[in-house]
């Protein structure tokens, strides 16, 4: 199915890759420099993701203005459309040959009288004469029967005269012969033939612009019904936009509200925490210097303790140091006597020898 610009909106277009495959469309479109990607219709939550970081006001006021520029474009490629089109049926309109034009005479006559009764045929055994047929009037005068160009045969005399009698006074004249008076009556009924056929190409072209004006008027009528009801639509949409937006400022407002009132119970917990933990601080470092207090009470102590061990331990080495030194100078002055002694004991013994 072609996609033009009356039905690029529908479900079943969404589906393919083009826009726009209606060639008066697209002729449309490229005479008016339009991209067929910008007569898309683009709601307000594609606009919201796209311009996130902006308030909901601004974004609906670009929404607005996109629409609106969108609705104009749109417009107006459809009236080139109808122009486009308008322009092709006159073209084909107007090469249409005065043969087409006549056989389509007898389609638009039965198109009329669909409901009138049915009028009895005037000629029903003959066939009428071409009226395309050139006449050689050279051929004629030489032989008229074997050159007559419809090769009419005038059986019904009456039906003949009361034809011919409307165009000419043949009938009355007495001075012609047969051949010729058959030739011009073929004539005759050429002509009247012919003008018939104008008078019926002049009802067809009339006919013809009716139905022009008629389907000029129908399309006003649509493209006023179309935007009648695009203007309905959009009414509707802007009420239903405005509807929305009140809902999302309501939401808004409320999650505003919610987030204040959260980051309030925050900051109390905040400050809450912070308090206890400052309590907490104070009490551990209380508790680190009573520790440190006792530890250095403890410290201390022990530190007494071992000094004063340390001078007991002195004490009792400096007293033994002493005693043993007092045993060693009693040792030594022993030795002492006990070598005097035994020095005296050799020396009495050497006299007594020496006296020997």
């Amino acid at each position: 199915m072609s996609i033009n610009l009356d039905n690029f909106e529908g479900d079943f277009a969404r589906v393919t890759p083009y826009v726009l495959t209606c060639p008066t469309s697209l002729e449309a479109c490229a005479k008016l420099r339009v991209q067929p990607k910008d007569l898309i219709y683009r709601s307000i939550e594609e606009y919201e993701e796209i311009y996130s970081d902006l308030p909901l006001n601004q974004v609906y006021e670009i929404y607005e203005e996109h629409e609106t520029r969108r609705q104009g474009l749109l417009l107006k490629c459809r009236k080139m459309r109808d122009e486009i089109q308008r322009k092709d049926r006159n073209a084909s309109n107007l090469g249409v040959t005065f043969k087409e034009e006549c056989n389509n005479v007898r389609y638009s006559s039965d198109t009329e009288s669909q409901d009138e009764d049915k009028k009895p045929n005037v000629y029903p055994s003959r066939s009428m004469p071409d009226l395309r047929t050139n006449l050689d009037f050279r051929k004629v005068r030489l032989s008229p029967r074997e050159y007559c160009p419809c090769q009419f045969q005038f059986d019904d005399e009456q039906i003949c005269h009361s034809y011919l009698q409307g165009y000419c006074d043949l009938p009355t004249r007495a001075n012609l012969s047969e051949e010729d008076r058959k030739i011009l009556e073929c004539l005759a009924l050429k002509k009247g033939r012919a003008l018939e056929w104008d008078k019926k190409s002049q009802e067809v072209r009339k006919k013809l612009e009716r139905e022009q004006l008629r389907r000029c008027r129908e399309e006003e009528l649509l493209t006023q019904r179309w935007q009648d009801r695009l203007t309905e639509k959009r009414k509707v949409e802007n009420i239903e936009n405005a509807r929305r937006y009140m809902e999302i400022q309501e939401k808004w407002n409320h999650s505003r509200e919610n987030l204040q009132r959260q980051l309030y119970d925050r900051d109390k917990r905040l400050q809450k925490y912070l308090e206890d933990l400052n309590h907490h601080k104070r009490i551990h470092i209380l508790e680190k210097q009573k520790a440190e207090a006792l530890r250095q009470f403890e410290v201390g102590k022990a530190i007494e303790k071992l000094m004063e061990e340390d001078r007991t331990h002195r004490q009792r080495l400096r007293e033994q140091l002493q005693k043993r030194m007092k045993d060693a100078e009693l040792r030594k002055r022993r030795r002492e006597v006990d070598y005097w002694r035994v020095c005296f004991l050799i020396n009495c013994w050497m006299k007594i020898n020496m006296c020997f």
